[in-house]
């Protein structure tokens, strides 16, 4: 959209293929916010139907339909509009692999270097190991080695705590 709007500035003209283009895209804005009116699930063009799920740290925009709701609409809209909606992994080609070793358990005491200031404000993301060790709580400065418990191991993401 920035594009449209930056040539239209310097050129003020537009081909009849990016004039389709700007009247699909504008389609495409409407079907996206009037999406949650229609059917209680968000829609985005780059990744489909997707049920809306609550996160504790994550923006909240919607209300959460339950599953066993949500793939029941799925189903009447395969119905209706003959398209397959519901995906598995065999549609990515997904495939289990040998899950990473970790150089961490809960508990563990380590000496960790800051890199980078994290998503969250006043806390900041460390490396030891070969892995990054979120620390909230900590103060950034480049470079500087920390000691850091860590309190939580989930899935080879490290949480830990700055001593």
């Amino acid at each position: 959209m920035r594009n449209f709007i930056d040539k239209w500035k310097r050129y003020g003209w537009f081909s009849a293929v990016e004039r389709s283009q700007f009247v699909l895209c504008s389609l495409a804005l409407a079907v996206i916010y009037s999406w949650d009116e229609w059917g209680g699930a968000v829609f985005d063009f780059a990744s489909g139907i997707q049920n809306f799920l609550r996160y504790k740290t994550g923006r909240n925009p919607a209300q959460e339909m339950p599953w066993e709701k949500f793939y029941a609409l799925l189903e009447r809209l395969e119905k209706k509009h003959k398209i397959k909606l519901r995906l598995s992994k065999k549609d990515f080609n997904v495939h289990k692999t040998r899950e990473l070793p970790k150089p961490f358990k809960e508990g563990d005491v380590i000496t960790a270097t800051i890199k980078s200031v994290d998503r969250f404000p006043k806390s900041v993301i460390a490396v030891a190991g070969e892995r990054m060790i979120s620390v909230p709580g900590g103060e950034f400065k480049k470079d500087k080695r920390i000691r850091v418990k860590i309190v939580r191991d989930k899935h080879n993401i490290f949480v830990g705590k700055a001593l």
